[in-house]
């Protein structure tokens, strides 16, 4: 991991051209006042990039077929950090964990919502595929049993996303976010 980062604090955030992109560890307390959700708060608030992306390894918002700890554990993540994301402007939220694909709307509280950020999960590059439920949540707009995986492109006005398939590199979905207007720091 890049420093400051470390075994006990394995969060860090770097610059990609455009994107801030802060990375979490899901496994490792993210309560609302935990030291990782202050730190993520205080990076959010110093960035000032066009796009500012968040990666963790479990989801926020998922379509599945199978309830209990994943489900709960997702719920908790946002409970903490779906405020953060808001109050920073966060684009975009690339998550995996479970093995399929999957992107909402921008969505904040469960409902589309263009002050939140589009979550993607993109966990089936490999294993075994999960499952998905019968009744598709309306904030999902792509939810894929494919394994494949997840090409992203920035530039100052638009970030773009591509799922591609595994077998063959062609696309599944694609997605394009416009810039929004971000907040001068004070």
């Amino acid at each position: 991991m890049p420093a400051p980062s470390s075994a006990a604090a394995p969060w860090y955030s770097f610059q990609a051209g455009p994107a801030h992109i802060a990375i979490l560890s899901t496994e490792h307390d993210l309560s609302a006042a935990s030291p990782q959700a202050a730190w993520l708060a205080a990076d959010l608030a110093a960035a000032s990039s066009v796009w500012t992306i968040v990666g963790a390894h479990r989801f926020f918002y998922i379509d599945s077929s199978t309830e209990g700890r994943d489900a709960a554990a997702g719920a908790e993540l946002l409970a903490a950090l779906e405020p953060i994301f808001v109050a920073n402007g966060v684009d975009l939220v690339i998550a995996g964990h479970h093995h399929s694909y999957q992107r909402t709307c921008r969505v904040v509280a469960g409902a589309c919502d263009d002050a939140g950020p589009m979550h993607v999960v993109a966990g089936n590059a490999g294993a075994g595929l999960s499952g998905v439920s019968a009744s598709r949540p309306a904030i999902f707009r792509a939810v894929i049993l494919e394994h494949g995986f997840l090409k992203l492109s920035a530039n100052e006005t638009h970030l773009l996303g591509s799922a591609r398939r595994s077998m063959d590199g062609t696309e599944m979905d694609a997605f394009a976010l416009a810039a929004r207007e971000r907040r001068s720091a004070c």
